[in-house]
């Protein structure tokens, strides 16, 4: 702490610390410019706000673009049976997104089961009793390179 500052100075309750170092008189303080730009901040938001409100998964151009390819690769698939897909997010929030408005449609539309994993959350299955995580996930989705039926010996389920 400063030497200079003094707790029994006369002006002590009018002065404010940021951290250790920065004291801040608060007579010096400009309200009415800080109430000015706390109220344009306020409306940016609001602004932003409205901009937002409209983007619904109905409208969300990138969702339906995936829920488009995913059916393509479902319907169509490449290789044999294969209907597997991976999709990756570099945020948590996009992956529980992405979750919430793919798994129950994947399930509906093609009775397949979606699994959600991330670094934040629980994992998310719509597999029932299912233990959602990493391991499980990765050894339901590649039941034969990851050995599930010497792991999950009892378990009649072949793949996520």
């Amino acid at each position: 702490m400063d030497d200079d500052y003094d707790f029994d100075d006369q002006n002590a309750s009018d002065m404010f610390a940021i951290g250790k170092r920065v004291k801040v008189d608060l007579n010096d303080m400009d309200y009415v410019t800080w109430l000015a730009d706390l109220r344009l901040d306020a409306a940016l938001l609001d602004g932003l706000e409205s901009l937002t409100s409209d983007i619904t998964p109905e409208n969300d151009s990138k969702l339906q673009k995936l829920i488009e390819v995913i059916g393509n690769k479902i319907e169509k698939p490449i290789n044999g049976d294969n209907k597997k897909v991976i999709v990756f997010s570099a945020f948590a929030d996009t992956a529980d997104y992405l979750y919430d408005n793919l798994s129950g449609l994947i399930k509906e539309k093609y009775g397949l089961n979606t699994a959600m994993i991330s670094g934040t959350t629980d994992g998310r299955c719509n597999l029932d009793k299912f233990r959602c995580d990493l391991n499980a996930v990765l050894t339901y989705f590649s039941p034969l390179s990851k050995d599930k039926n010497v792991i999950y010996p009892d378990d009649p389920r072949s793949s996520l």
